[in-house]
């Protein structure tokens, strides 16, 4: 599988590819790496990665853009949403943009392998504890309740 980071900070793209290199070398056979939005589109079309790690604040064109573009012509590719904004608003936009689920920075290494965990188990009910269980529940609700504001 081929993983692309989507992240304009240096350091959290670093600790990001060490985390997946380190718990994950096994399953990512390849790392690859976007510094925006629209650098991120084109490596998509470029390498049609399996999962997309996206932050939200990003230069040329922010995360939600760029994740929607995605979706829409790669509907197969999973993507997680990375972001310091912890609101409502960026949520349901995520989820409507198809993302698979949605981290607040700062994370722990064990957030971002739950996430991971549960888009390598695609196909298997999970029961999910603690705040993962929480941002499924709200993205059970999204679902339900999309057209609603």
């Amino acid at each position: 599988m081929k993983a692309l980071i989507v992240e304009d900070e240096l350091l959290e793209s670093v600790a990001l590819v060490h985390i997946l290199r380190t718990y994950y070398q096994d399953i990512f056979t390849q790392v690859l790496s976007a510094r925006d939005g629209q650098e991120a589109i084109a490596t998509v079309k470029r390498e049609e990665p399996d999962l997309v790690f996206m932050d939200i604040n990003l230069p040329v064109l922010n995360g939600l853009e760029a994740s929607k573009h995605i979706c829409a012509h790669y509907p197969n590719i999973k993507i997680i949403m990375i972001s310091a904004y912890s609101d409502y608003l960026h949520l349901r936009e995520s989820m409507r943009n198809n993302a698979v689920d949605y981290i607040v920075k700062p994370y722990s290494v064990e957030t971002l392998r739950e996430a991971v965990g549960r888009v390598l188990v695609k196909t298997e009910k999970v029961e999910l504890y603690g705040k993962g269980a929480v941002v499924e529940r709200a993205k059970n609700y999204l679902e339900t309740h999309y057209s609603q504001n």
